[in-house]
């Protein structure tokens, strides 16, 4: 499958040959479609692929807060077995069981079921039982609520990009056909060695090449002063990167640049308070894995 930017580009270089082929003299105008239709084909063919970049950075952000959360349950699912181990030690029944609890899952179902698990535990054992004055089981509940909450809506966030790829890649695939149409029907009218055929030829772009494939992307470099935040990022073969940044203010992660070829980053006026950041590689070929969330915190004392 040829990338979208290389079907773009045989587009665009085919309508502007086409344009002036058909103002030529003797003017030639290809029947299978209007000179006039290529520049619009092309700019659609751009509208769509801006709304797959916007879809794609939304599901990634939408992964990102939901395993952002996966991961609080697998923290408190392993408190949960290591105070319960301490606390119900003189009861040997209950001990056994949180003896027996999982917290190794890897997937995010796992993960999300070894916390129910031990939520399940903790209330039968004692409800009332505290361990940390900032866990509770009511907490704990909520955050497994919570997480269903993320993953709905990571699942419509997927589904909403799975539809903005479908549309672009079948417009893709129609306006290639109509590229290797035009231009066999081009290379047939204009011999190649006259200035219409040599102008056709070398001004089309008839070969793909794929790109390497991309690595994981690496954020290196942190540095705050005061309330700016910098870091830099790097991932072998990618030519982009889609950043998602999670504030103190908010829930969620939000996308902060989509699709950008910015490697690096330096934030202004930042809020008090923790900050998370992940970067997501990507060149013409697809995506790379992403880098692992990392944290820093901006500290009043540095933003004074």
């Amino acid at each position: 499958m040829k990338s979208i930017s290389f079907t773009m580009s045989r587009l665009l270089a085919t309508s502007t040959t086409q344009l002036g082929l058909s103002t030529g003299t003797p003017p030639w105008v290809w029947s299978g479609k209007p000179a006039a239709q290529w520049g619009p084909e092309h700019t659609g063919l751009e509208q769509l692929r801006i709304q797959e970049i916007n879809k794609r950075a939304d599901w990634r952000a939408a992964a990102a807060t939901w395993d952002l959360s996966l991961g609080n349950i697998q923290r408190v699912s392993r408190d949960v077995k290591r105070e319960g181990v301490y606390y119900f030690r003189a009861q040997p029944a209950v001990l056994s069981r949180f003896r027996a609890l999982r917290t190794d899952a890897q997937g995010r179902d796992g993960l999300y079921n070894q916390g129910e698990a031990a939520r399940a535990l903790w209330a039968k054992a004692d409800g009332a039982w505290v361990f940390d004055a900032e866990v509770e089981l009511s907490n704990f509940g909520s955050l497994l609520a919570n997480s269903l909450a993320e993953k709905a809506a990571h699942a419509n966030a997927f589904e909403d990009w799975r539809t903005a790829a479908s549309k672009l890649m079948v417009t893709a695939l129609t306006c290639d056909k109509a590229c290797v149409a035009w231009y066999a029907a081009a290379t047939n009218k204009f011999k190649a060695g006259t200035a219409a055929g040599d102008t056709i030829r070398s001004t089309v772009p008839t070969t793909y090449t794929p790109p390497p494939p991309v690595g994981q992307a690496v954020i290196s470099n942190i540095i705050v002063a005061g309330r700016v935040i910098h870091f830099d990022c790097h991932a072998p073969h990618a030519t982009r990167f889609t950043y998602l940044h999670q504030p103190p203010d908010s829930p969620v992660f939000v996308v902060l640049f989509a699709d950008s070829p910015l490697k690096s980053l330096t934030l202004q006026n930042q809020l008090v308070g923790l900050h998370r950041f992940q970067a997501i590689p990507r060149n013409a070929g697809g995506e790379g894995q992403a880098s692992a969330v990392f944290e820093i915190t901006v500290a009043a004392a540095q933003a004074a």
